[in-house]
């Protein structure tokens, strides 16, 4: 149905986005959260998510950051700017490297009988019992950095931030 394609449509690009901003479930050395430690030097870790909980509902998109308090404002500052650029600042290349990682990561998924059996109960207990993963590896495949940035436009916005700060 056309709900179900666009779903996935809107699944694999936040996916494929969550790899460059975050890194994905790979971790993140190459995310653009690292880089913004790396560059500012502000934080003692940054790490997060696009898709967090993603799995039993609409899922939400985290960034967690640990700093100085005397940085905090200014460590705001930079992930703010990190946030709203993200979209309009995505590159071929980073979208190329998170596609094959997305891949990489679908082949591992069934490489042994405890992936396969996982995959088998999470199709079950998500009434997901069609997938084709063929058509799953042609989706993200043709997904266009154009149709990437649109769905994060759509949801990376003032609107859709809460910010909480904890200060100790």
């Amino acid at each position: 149905s056309v709900w179900l394609v666009f779903t996935l449509y809107m699944i694999f690009a936040l996916l494929i986005a969550d790899q460059i901003f975050s890194g994905g479930s790979s971790g993140g050395m190459h995310s653009r959260l690292f880089a913004l430690r790396e560059k500012t030097g502000f934080f003692y870790d940054i790490s997060g998510s696009l898709v967090l909980g993603a799995g039993e509902a609409e899922g939400m998109f985290v960034v967690k950051a640990m700093t100085k308090k005397e940085h905090l404002n200014k460590a705001e500052k930079f992930i703010r700017e990190l946030i709203f650029d993200f979209a309009d600042s995505i590159v071929k290349e980073e979208v190329i490297f998170s596609k094959r990682l997305l891949l990489y990561s679908f082949a591992q998924k069934t490489e042994t009988k405890e992936y396969l059996l996982q995959g088998m109960i999470n199709q079950y207990r998500y009434k997901l019992l069609n997938i084709d993963l063929q058509k799953h590896y042609e989706f993200i495949k043709n997904l266009k950095i154009k149709e990437i940035k649109e769905i994060i436009k759509k949801y990376f916005s003032e609107e859709n931030l809460i910010t909480k700060k904890k200060k100790k």
